[in-house]
């Protein structure tokens, strides 16, 4: 049997500064966990997108995904920026895990996808639609994340962060 004294205490027995410590990670880490994100939600994204197309598609679809795609991935895009510049200007080492959005962000991501369920629960926009839209939106969104984790594999190459 062990000796008592040894076992770790469960963590609500654990020092405050100790507990708090759970959901920290390095800084630098916040880049990678954002690309993760970022594009796995892409993913599913098109992948919803893929189940509402009508393959072949038609020349106005495939014009929607691309103007689709264009407009996000210029949004995304300069967000990405940003939260890149953001999270490569903490001088923290370790950082609250869910940093990687800022508040508006996370407000950002909670209102599209409850539209995004809403639009596609109604039966007001035709699957042709939502196809080439969740689709253009989708590859947006894993080619923002692509860029964030681009700027991650550059900071963890150079070692910009100390350990």
């Amino acid at each position: 049997m062990p000796d008592p004294s040894l076992v770790q205490k469960r963590a609500s027995e654990q020092p405050e500064h100790l507990r708090n410590q759970i959901l920290l990670v390095p800084t630098r880490e916040l880049l990678a966990i954002a690309a993760v994100l970022w594009s796995a939600a892409g993913s599913m994204v098109v992948m919803v997108g893929l189940h509402a197309t009508m393959i072949p598609w038609v020349w106005w679809e495939a014009l929607g995904f691309i103007l689709t795609f264009a407009a996000f991935f210029a949004l995304f895009l300069s967000i990405a920026r940003k939260h890149v510049r953001r999270i490569m200007g903490i001088s923290d080492r370790l950082s609250f895990i869910l940093k990687f959005f800022d508040i508006k962000s996370w407000f950002i991501m909670i209102g599209m996808i409850t539209l995004g369920a809403a639009v596609r629960l109604s039966t007001f926009v035709p699957n042709q639609i939502i196809a080439f839209f969740y689709c253009g939106l989708g590859a947006a969104l894993v080619f923002s994340g692509l860029y964030i984790l681009i700027n991650y594999l550059q900071v963890w190459s150079s070692r910009h962060f100390q350990e």
